[in-house]
């Protein structure tokens, strides 16, 4: 009787071991997939931001690539009461930046807000007006967005990547 007790007590035991190991496993499993879905969302969400500022400002010569103190910028023109609007939105420093200043004004991108921070970001232009996007998350996933400018872009300035 008491070698039964026994071997259902070591039963028991070996019973709830494997319980806790299954548990403490399927939660690391559990927090690898809700990370990579954070980091999912937010590739999405920066390549829709971008995406969006660049059609809500898509016009002839509004949207266009520029070259600012070694940085490469996408630059959205944009009237408001009778002043024309440049907002900047370009990566520096890890983090991808937005910047609005007056058109008359020289660019200064070191106050730019802060909009999200990021292993890399690339934007280039290519023909016909198509613009492409290509980021790293904080894995170096890389996630990347082809844009074509609904008003051509044909003056659209062709940039090297650096």
């Amino acid at each position: 009787m008491r070698n039964e007790k026994f071997v259902i007590i070591v039963i028991f035991g070996i019973f709830a071991i494997f319980s806790m190991v299954m548990i403490f496993a399927s939660y690391n499993i559990y927090s690898k997939i809700l990370f990579q879905s954070e980091e999912n969302e937010k590739a999405r969400t920066v390549l829709c931001y971008v995406s969006n500022k660049i059609h809500s400002g898509d016009a002839e010569g509004k949207v266009y690539l520029k070259h600012i103190n070694e940085v490469n910028s996408l630059v959205i023109e944009e009237e408001n009461n009778g002043i024309v609007y440049n907002t900047y939105i370009y990566y520096h420093d890890g983090y991808l930046k937005e910047y609005v200043q007056s058109a008359d004004k020289e660019a200064d991108l070191g106050y730019g807000d802060k909009l999200i921070e990021l292993s890399g970001f690339k934007i280039k232009s290519e023909k016909n007006g198509l613009i492409t996007i290509k980021m790293s998350d904080s894995e170096n996933n890389s996630h990347s967005m082809s844009i074509t400018l609904r008003s051509g872009g044909d003056k659209i300035e062709q940039l090297q990547e650096h």
